[in-house]
């Protein structure tokens, strides 16, 4: 696969950028300004220090010093974002999700970089007999200046539904959650989805910042309240620790599962609020490096139901929980 590119340059430093949004990790994105003949001053107001600007090329053609961790810049093809980083890791000076500005040529460009955390948070329960509802989220980086919101979409059976863009709440010191709650008519055959697209930039503070919605699509696991998917059985379970900020308190921990055709998900509290247990069940493809392994077992009788209700502490699809040593129980189931 391609790294993902910004383009279009048609003059000396004429360019309309745009605003970008990949997932957390994302290697090598190019930002396609080339100079010609004029040189350019680049720098981003980081998530991880809105306060100040920093200066990563200067008019010379160069990264400074204190960044060549992150960029790489060509003046034939512009800038590249070495890494998508939502905190700044050790060795390296800043996160490089931000809002980035651009003077070339005597004009001035600006845009957004966007990283997701990756997996779409999905889970669905009934309400009564005639009613579903399908809980959405995202957790994603992006400053405060000139703000990019989630938009969730409520798919059944394919079809879009209905649509939301929810306020965002601050997950921790550099990363928002966004989280949609649909609720519609219930249906023991119907399969239901959220995808996750964005808008454009609002509450605009930069009046040159690029104007487009970052293209980015994400879908989750469609969901069946009959329970087919939690009947899989599981034949391995693998457990997994982060420690990045996004618990400020302790450390997160995740169970994942592989059942007998081979599928692999994560299973996790994926917002640190032991007052708000809920086990979500994502695909484990996209996991960020940051989950470390710490152990492994088979897997003789257990299903992934089994491990959601482990998890929630009671049955799958009831409301209260104990969100206690949610990991050690699913890791004990037999």
């Amino acid at each position: 696969m391609f790294p993902p590119t910004t383009t279009g340059a048609n003059g000396p430093c004429t360019a309309q950028l745009e605003n970008i949004a990949v997932y957390e990790g994302t290697l090598n994105t190019r930002i396609y300004l080339p100079e010609n003949p004029a040189r350019s001053k680049w720098t981003n107001t980081a998530t991880t220090n809105e306060l100040d600007e920093a200066v990563i090329v200067n008019n010379d053609d160069t990264v400074a010093p204190n960044y060549a961790a992150d960029y790489a810049y060509d003046r034939c093809s512009g800038l590249t974002i070495k890494n998508a980083t939502t905190t700044a890791e050790p060795g390296h000076q800043l996160s490089t999700v931000g809002l980035y500005k651009v003077e070339c040529g005597g004009d001035q460009f600006a845009f957004k970089f966007l990283a997701v955390r990756q997996g779409l948070i999905f889970s669905i329960r009934k309400l009564d007999e005639n009613t579903v509802e399908v809980t959405c989220s995202t957790i994603y980086a992006d400053s405060n200046y000139d703000p990019i919101a989630a938009i969730f979409t409520l798919y059944v059976d394919d079809d879009p539904i209905a649509t939301d863009t929810p306020q965002r709440t601050t997950e921790d010191s550099y990363t928002w959650i966004s989280t949609s709650t649909f609720k519609t008519a219930y249906s023991s055959s119907s399969t239901y989805q959220c995808g996750q697209t964005f808008g454009q930039p609002t509450e605009i503070e930069d009046p040159n910042v690029a104007m487009n919605a970052p293209t980015f699509n994400q879908f989750s696991l469609g969901g069946n309240i009959s329970r087919n998917f939690y009947g899989k059985f599981v034949v391995k379970a693998e457990l997994y620790q982060r420690c990045d900020g996004c618990c400020q308190s302790r450390s997160t921990c995740a169970v994942v599962v592989t059942t007998r055709n081979g599928g692999r998900f994560l299973i996790h509290e994926s917002f640190c609020d032991d007052n708000k247990c809920k086990m979500t069940v994502i695909s484990a493809s996209g996991m960020s490096s940051k989950w470390k392994l710490l152990n492994e077992k088979q897997v003789l009788r257990s299903k992934i139901g089994d491990f959601v209700d482990a998890g929630n502490g009671v049955p799958f699809l009831q409301r209260k929980s104990d969100c206690r040593e949610t990991c050690k129980r699913m890791m004990n189931l037999p």
